[in-house]
């Protein structure tokens, strides 16, 4: 049985973890070589993984602050009693989106970028509750807008896998 001071401890342990991973990427930005060409302070190939630290990090605090402010709050504090969490669920839910999206990642090389995107993306909308229409146009719109900005605007070339299906 869980007490309710284990149960607060657990909401911080989320924040906790991702506030840790911030500060690992920022410190394994460290590790980059920058080609040191010019002095014009330019972050060169850190920029894009400080960003991501720094979005981890407000992110992090947000979840922080949340979790705190779910802690102090009288009304959410009687509407849980222990026991009455759904974290076993949680656990199952976030294990099933992990492993497939190592799934996705070791498929795109045979599959092909637009294959594996469009089943992940309705199966993890599916996994969420949307429906099988709004689950199919929305993937349907993401990948239309990935089509048009990466590979007509920018001319990035997608993974086509395999079967070189490819646009």
């Amino acid at each position: 049985m869980t007490t309710r001071f284990a149960q607060q401890n657990r909401e911080l342990l989320f924040p906790a973890v991702i506030l840790g991973i911030s500060v690992l990427v920022f410190l394994a930005t460290f590790q980059i070589k920058t080609l040191d060409l010019a002095e014009n302070h330019d972050p060169g190939s850190r920029a894009l993984p400080w960003i991501i630290a720094g979005a981890l990090l407000a992110g992090g605090l947000f979840e922080f602050v949340a979790a705190l402010t779910r802690r102090t709050s009288p009304e959410l504090q009687a509407s849980t009693r222990p026991g009455d969490t759904d974290s076993s669920l949680d656990l199952k839910s976030a294990g099933i989106l992990l492993g497939s999206l190592l799934i996705y990642f070791l498929a795109v090389p045979w599959l092909g970028f637009f294959i594996c995107t469009t089943l992940f993306s309705v199966s993890m909308m599916r996994l969420l509750g949307t429906g099988w229409i709004v689950s199919t146009v929305s993937t349907l719109s993401i990948l239309l807008t990935v089509y048009l900005l990466f590979v007509r605007l920018f001319q990035v070339q997608l993974p086509s896998g395999a079967m070189r299906f490819s646009f």
